[in-house]
C-alpha cells in the first residue's frame, strides 16, 4: 500500500491540507497518509527527522497556496532560508527520489524557478494537479486519487456499505449534540450517522431548494463551543479544543452546515437545503463531517489536545 506524505505551511493552507489529508484517508487508508511531520521530538536534528519521514514515504505532496513562499514584512521569503522547515522537506523529497507532486490551491499558481532556492528549483516543472476548496472540490479529490493510483499504487478497496434500519418518524432527538459526541467518544459515530444519512441520501434526489446558509451572529467557533457546553458531555471534552479543531479542519461552506445539523438535529431536509446553498453535493458528507468529528474528540478528549 503506498505511503504518502502532505507538505504544508501552516500559515498558508492548512484547513485545506487537513481536508485533502482526511479524504485521502478515506482511499488510501489511515495508515498510509501523513503530515504535520514539524512535530519534532526534543533532542532531535530536525533535518534528520525530516529525512527519515520522507524516506519512509512513496511520494510527498506539496500543498502550495498563495502564501506557500512566506512572504515576509520585510519583503524576504521563507523558502529562501536554509532552516525553513517546507523547504526542507522538498529538498529531501529531491534528494530521496521520491515522486514530488504540487497541489495548487483555488487557483494558486506555481512559483517560478527564479523564485525558488537552487535546490529545489526543478520544482516548478512539475506537472500540478489543482484542488478547489469549492463546489469542485470532490471531483478534484476523486481526479487527485486516481491519478496518485497511477503513480503509486492502487487505494485500498472501499468499505462495504453499511445496511441500517431508516430512521423511525420523530427519532430526530437521537441526533441531538449529547448523542454526537457521546458516540464519537465510543466511536460509534459512524453507525449512527449513517443511519441519517440513509434518510437524508433520499432527499438528494428529491430536494432542490435553495437557502440554508448559516449567517450565525457569533463565529463558528463559538456556536460550536456554545452547542459543547449547553449540554456536556460526561467526561473531559475540552469544548474550546474541540471547537478549534472542527473550524480547522473544515472550510466555511462546511461549518456553516455543521452547525445546520447541531441547531437541527441533523434534519436531512435542513441539512440538504444548508449544503446546496453552500455549494456542497457530496452524498458522503454525513460520513466525512463524522470522520472529522471522532479525530477532534479522539484529540481534545482527556489527555488529548489541539496542535498549534
Amino acid at each position: 500500500m503506498p505511503k504518502l506524505l502532505i507538505s504544508y505551511r501552516r500559515a498558508d493552507a492548512a484547513a485545506m491540507a487537513g481536508r485533502i489529508r482526511d479524504r485521502l484517508a478515506l482511499r488510501f487508508g489511515e495508515d498510509q497518509v501523513f503530515m504535520d511531520i514539524d512535530a519534532i521530538p526534543i533532542g532531535v536534528d530536525f533535518r534528520e527527522h525530516v529525512g527519515q519521514a520522507v524516506a519512509r514515504a512513496d511520494a510527498v505532496l506539496v500543498v502550495i497556496g498563495e502564501e506557500w513562499m512566506g512572504l515576509r514584512a520585510d519583503g524576504t521569503r521563507r523558502i529562501m532560508d536554509e532552516r525553513d522547515p517546507i523547504r526542507l522537506e522538498v529538498e529531501a523529497a529531491f534528494t530521496a527520489k521520491r515522486r514530488v507532486i504540487p497541489l495548487l490551491i483555488d487557483g494558486a499558481e506555481m512559483p517560478a524557478e527564479t523564485d525558488l532556492p537552487a535546490s529545489i528549483s526543478s520544482l516548478a516543472y512539475i506537472n500540478a494537479a489543482h484542488v478547489e476548496s469549492g463546489r469542485d472540490f470532490n471531483a478534484h479529490m476523486e481526479r487527485l486519487v486516481r491519478a496518485l493510483e497511477g503513480v503509486v499504487g492502487k487505494a485500498a478497496p472501499p468499505p462495504a456499505p453499511v445496511v441500517s434500519a431508516p430512521v423511525p418518524a420523530g427519532a430526530a432527538s437521537g441526533y441531538r449534540w449529547r448523542a454526537i459526541i457521546g458516540i464519537a467518544v465510543t466511536l460509534g459515530i459512524l453507525v449512527a450517522l449513517v443511519a441519517a444519512a440513509v434518510e437524508f441520501s433520499k432527499t438528494l434526489d428529491t430536494t432542490a431548494s435553495t437557502g440554508g446558509t448559516s449567517t450565525p451572529s457569533k463565529s463558528a467557533y463559538d456556536r460550536i463551543v456554545a452547542h459543547c457546553e449547553a449540554d456536556p458531555v460526561e467526561g473531559t471534552l475540552d469544548c474550546n479544543c474541540f471547537a478549534n479543531e472542527m473550524t480547522r479542519r473544515l472550510s466555511s461552506p462546511q461549518q456553516a452546515v455543521f452547525l445546520v445539523m447541531l441547531d437541527t438535529n441533523a434534519d436531512p431536509a435542513a441539512v440538504q437545503k444548508a449544503m446546496t446553498a453552500n455549494g456542497i453535493s457530496d452524498p458522503n458528507f454525513y460520513a466525512y463531517v463524522s470522520n472529522i468529528v471522532v479525530q477532534a474528540v479522539a484529540t481534545c478528549s482527556s489527555g488529548g489536545g489541539a496542535k498549534n
